[in-house]
């Protein structure tokens, strides 16, 4: 676990595989401070933890930043296409040591987020979502199935120490695949894995950014083609992700069977996030990556919102009034809110 000062960003490392923690939340007042134990007890109980993932080819700090267009700093479409989601560069990726930039650039889960929501516990997810890399740095062959079981055990092991306390998720693209398999596990598994179950029991919202899913994603199908290309050259592939993302295996439509039980059976939060404009990044492509019949649960429970950006900018804010931080925002505060209502209704039973 990395843990980072969300007051002063600086050029801290945030880990590329596993849990940063940006913001310890909570906690922060002594006990001697409070009149009750019972006021102690319900504050630490309001504390909430805010989990981050990123999606296919990204990284828990680079998918959340936003860089100012006219700094030269460019959040470029192109950095999503072969040299960004079929990396084969060899290098180190246990860390990944990212400088604070020039001022316009804005890391929102630490600069805005932890500070809008001090009480939470703020922690971005990393894990091994390249595709491709050259032959003696070969590809992580896992399947959503896969990431989504490390994802469960990862964060049970991280939450140890405070293993009721409630979850929000800000998911984006593939990250809310992988989401949804550790929730669906998480459900399954059996009483003396209490600490797994506590994960699904916890939850009380989820925040889907260009979520496939259901099948039909062009980016997919457009990288089937790619992974192709790149094992002529030489490059070791792993295509398992990718066939799933199609929905040809079947793998997609029994995640959103699943979880649209789960949705029935425990009424937490949902807000779906969807990109509105076409990308660009891809030689041969134009498009939504993520078309919004696939980008949507379509349960009744779910809130849609529409966000003025491509499939790769959709969850990166500029700023406090940036309209996709605002409903971010607001998602969050009503997740909390809900808490909050539960905790004084089961306090005044008492």
């Amino acid at each position: 676990m990395n843990i980072m000062n969300s007051s002063s960003i600086g050029p801290n490392e945030i880990k590329a595989d596993g849990f940063t923690v940006l913001a310890q939340g909570g906690g922060e007042n002594a006990l001697f401070e409070y009149a009750r134990l019972s006021d102690f007890l319900f504050d630490q109980l309001n504390v909430s933890s805010i989990v981050l993932i990123h999606g296919l080819g990204g990284h828990p700090r680079d998918t959340w930043t936003y860089r100012n267009k006219t700094t030269g700093n460019v959040s470029d479409d192109s950095k999503y296409g072969l040299r960004k989601v079929f990396k084969h560069k060899k290098r180190n990726t246990d860390h990944l040591e990212v400088p604070r930039g020039k001022e316009e650039d804005l890391y929102w889960p630490g600069e805005l987020l932890a500070k809008d929501f001090k009480d939470a516990r703020i922690m971005t997810y990393g894990y091994d979502s390249q595709i491709a890399r050259s032959i003696g740095s070969a590809a992580n062959q896992n399947t959503i199935s896969s990431h989504g079981n490390n994802l469960l055990n990862r964060l049970a092991r991280e939450r140890s120490s405070d293993p009721r306390r409630p979850l929000i998720f800000i998911a984006h693209s593939l990250g809310g695949l992988v989401l949804k398999r550790a929730l669906i596990n998480s459900r399954s598994t059996i009483a003396d894995n209490q600490d797994l179950r506590n994960i699904y029991e916890c939850t009380l919202g989820i925040i889907f950014f260009g979520t496939p899913h259901r099948g039909g994603s062009d980016l997919a199908s457009w990288g089937l083609l790619a992974s192709r290309i790149v094992k002529a050259f030489g490059l070791d592939v792993n295509d398992r992700i990718l066939r799933s993302l199609t929905g040809d295996d079947g793998i997609l439509d029994d995640l959103a069977a699943d979880f649209s039980k789960m949705l029935g059976d425990k009424a937490f939060h949902v807000d779906t996030f969807q990109e509105e404009r076409e990308f660009h990044g891809l030689p041969g492509f134009t498009g939504k990556i993520v078309p919004a019949a696939s980008s949507a649960l379509q349960d009744a429970r779910e809130r849609i919102h529409g966000i003025n950006a491509n499939h790769v900018d959709m969850c990166r804010f500029s700023g406090q009034e940036d309209e996709g931080y605002k409903a971010t925002n607001g998602a969050v505060t009503r997740y909390m809110a809900s808490w909050n209502r539960l905790l004084t209704e089961e306090s005044v039973g008492q």
